[in-house]
């Protein structure tokens, strides 16, 4: 379990046995990585001006501001419920790491003035990673 206790406070479950790997973007707070190689992170960073939420991931999280992979595809992207009723978005997103096809599944809200996202990069595993993606819930 992950808990954040600073505003906006939050947690989230993650699979037994992943490791901490080094931060990587501006507004990560964790990095870790699954053993089966999954990557995910958790960010909060201020709300992009002139974003709705159901744009985040679309027109900003998708455009790809660090310039690491810049030919996201957006799959899906609907609106949820998390557990704890906040308003959110599960977005699925594909795209190309130096020619290899990755999935991300990112679930993004909009709390406290910040926006919270946890994204979770893998290449086989689409399945299980979006479960601990969703598990997002404020304090």
């Amino acid at each position: 379990l992950f808990t954040r206790e600073a505003s906006p406070a939050f947690k989230f479950k993650y699979p037994i046995g992943c490791k901490k790997i080094p931060i990587r973007y501006p507004g990560q707070i964790m990095r870790m990585k699954t053993s089966d190689d999954v990557i995910f992170a958790a960010s909060v960073i201020d709300i992009p001006e002139g974003i709705k939420l159901e744009d985040f991931a679309p027109k900003y999280y998708a455009q790809d501001p660090t310039g690491v992979a810049p030919n996201f595809k957006v799959v899906s992207n609907i609106e949820i419920a998390l557990k704890c009723g906040t308003k959110a978005y599960q977005t699925k997103l594909t795209y190309l790491w130096y020619n290899f096809p990755v999935t991300t599944f990112l679930v993004s809200a909009y709390k406290d003035g910040k926006c919270i996202f946890i994204a979770a990069h893998t290449w086989t595993y689409l399945i299980e990673v979006e479960p601990f993606v969703k598990s997002l819930t404020f304090e």
